[in-house]
């Protein structure tokens, strides 16, 4: 019976031919071409100019899209995380699955940057831009994106501003707060106060930058300080990061011998990357912050390390392998 059952299913189901499963989903060729685009269209859609960059609230989402701008100029980088895209469906799914808040975010980024001072008398250069941002995290104190009333009087910032020599007389919180909060919300976001900066006779002058020093405030939200759940990710990644540098000294000039060329440039893209501060900033935020892609650098870091394992121990027992080789 059971037989006869199975019999019967497989007339009304016979096996699919490859033709016809290539017909339904595409030639390979073709699935590559089309998660090309969509990787280059990720890149490029998460690509700020510097001054939008600045607007980005959240301070680690910052650095992830500063890395994700500085490893679209690399193409050694950009080319290796491409092929990481296309290959290997755990980095895909999970870059897929964090694209949506990343893209989201710089719409918010680029929204609140149209509305920075852009005539000639308000006009803030990228230098001042900066430097208000970070002065700006220092007296956000909980990293939510605001300056409340509470933060802005606990950070101290109108007592040392008050401390110099000005003409102009004394900065008031109350003062502060009705000039800088434009919208009345009761909070001054990014934009209001680099904008309130750019015009503010108290602030006309001051040393930002010195002015952070003096403030002494930590520059990330409550939410990413240390505690055991964030230490055991850190230390992981920044052992597999000293593995990278290990690597590329097992291997040499190795790598067009690797039996996957595309995994070899992979690798070069690794060796690459590990010199860019930004991109590996990136990275370790990504890793430590969002747990698909640390499952998913864990898969691909284990499948790498093999290859580089049995290439190494290659050349080491195989004395008639010269080191040049492969140039």
């Amino acid at each position: 019976m059971q037989l006869s059952g199975a019999l019967l299913l497989s007339t009304l189901h016979p096996p699919i031919h490859p033709v016809a499963i290539s017909m339904l989903f595409g030639s390979r060729e073709s699935r590559l071409e089309q998660r090309t685009k969509r990787f280059d269209g990720m890149i490029e859609r998460l690509t700020l100019d510097s001054a939008t960059l600045t607007c980005v609230d959240n301070v680690r989402l910052r650095a992830v899209l500063r890395g994700v701008g500085e490893a679209g100029r690399v193409p050694d980088v950009r080319s290796s995380f491409q092929i990481l895209y296309e290959d290997m469906a755990p980095i895909r799914m999970a870059a897929d699955l964090i694209f949506p808040r990343l893209e989201s975010t710089c719409d918010e980024a680029t929204s609140q940057s149209q509305s920075l001072p852009k005539t000639t008398s308000l006009a803030v250069s990228m230098d001042e831009l900066d430097a208000a941002r970070r002065l700006f995290d220092a007296i956000d104190a909980d990293g939510g994106g605001s300056i409340s009333r509470e933060e802005l009087e606990e950070s101290g910032l109108l007592s040392i501003i008050n401390d110099g020599e000005r003409e102009t007389g004394d900065l008031t919180i109350d003062g502060f707060m009705e000039e800088a909060d434009t919208d009345g919300d009761g909070d001054v976001s990014f934009v209001e106060f680099a904008t309130y900066a750019a015009s503010c006779e108290q602030l006309d002058g001051a040393d930002l930058v010195d002015v952070l020093a003096a403030v002494g405030k930590a520059t990330l939200p409550a939410e990413t300080a240390g505690g055991a759940k964030k230490e055991s990710p850190t230390l992981k990644f920044d052992k597999m990061l000293a593995t990278v540098d290990i690597w590329q000294v097992q291997l040499g000039v190795d790598l067009d011998l690797l039996e996957d060329a595309r995994l070899g440039r992979v690798l070069i893209g690794c060796f690459a990357g590990a010199k860019v501060p930004e991109v590996v900033e990136a990275l370790r935020i990504c890793y430590i912050d969002f747990k698909p892609l640390r499952v998913a650098g864990d898969l691909i870091f284990k499948v790498i390390g093999e290859v580089v394992e049995r290439r190494a121990k290659a050349r080491t027992s195989d004395p008639e392998i010269p080191e040049t080789e492969a140039s």
